[in-house]
């Protein structure tokens, strides 16, 4: 992840935006807190400092410059409520990776805009928007599954950024690992 943020960061450092460049820092450590945010702080601190969808729509290009799927499910998930943002992700749909774009002709909130741009996606996605209704609901399912998991995670100590596990947030549900040796 510290690859992700230092490449978005780096993109929203040269947009001419007070608020962006505060934000591309925030990527790379809380300075209040010296701790190094996970995708659950940075979608919080988005929600709260992005608030105009003129900004969004610019943080959105930035995103899709980047091309991390992470980051752009991430944002998908957090401006479905936002009409002119999501124009402009469908838009974008035909250069956006294809698992993107599976999860964008899914969602109901989409659906009318995705339609005129329906021919313009990849194959993959044009077949799941002709898919039945269970079909659509489980890939939906699928996208707030990771979306959620992305961001029951808020924050690791910077000597743990180097490649050990981060720590939970606060609350966050606890982690089944099938990699957790059973104890006989």
């Amino acid at each position: 992840m510290a690859q992700q943020r230092a490449a978005i960061a780096e993109r929203l450092e040269k947009l001419k935006h007070p608020r962006a460049k505060q934000f591309a820092r925030f990527l790379h450590k809380d300075e209040e807190l010296g701790l190094i945010p996970c995708w659950g702080a940075i979608a919080k601190r988005f929600e709260r400092e992005f608030t105009d969808a003129a900004d969004r729509v610019a943080i959105w290009r930035t995103l899709v410059t980047t091309g991390d799927r992470s980051a752009l499910l991430l944002f998908l998930r957090h401006n479905l409520s936002q009409p002119d943002v999501l124009a402009q992700i469908v838009e974008d749909a035909p250069t956006l990776p294809e698992s993107v774009q599976a999860v964008l002709v899914c969602l109901d909130e989409a659906r009318g805009l995705v339609e005129a741009r329906l021919s313009a996606l990849s194959p993959a996605a044009q077949q799941l928007w002709n898919a039945d209704e269970d079909t659509k609901r489980r890939e939906r399912m699928h996208f707030e599954s990771i979306t959620g998991k992305m961001t029951s995670i808020d924050y690791i100590p910077p000597e743990k950024s180097a490649g050990t596990p981060p720590e939970k947030s606060p609350g966050a549900p606890p982690e089944k690992s099938a990699r957790t040796p059973r104890k006989r």
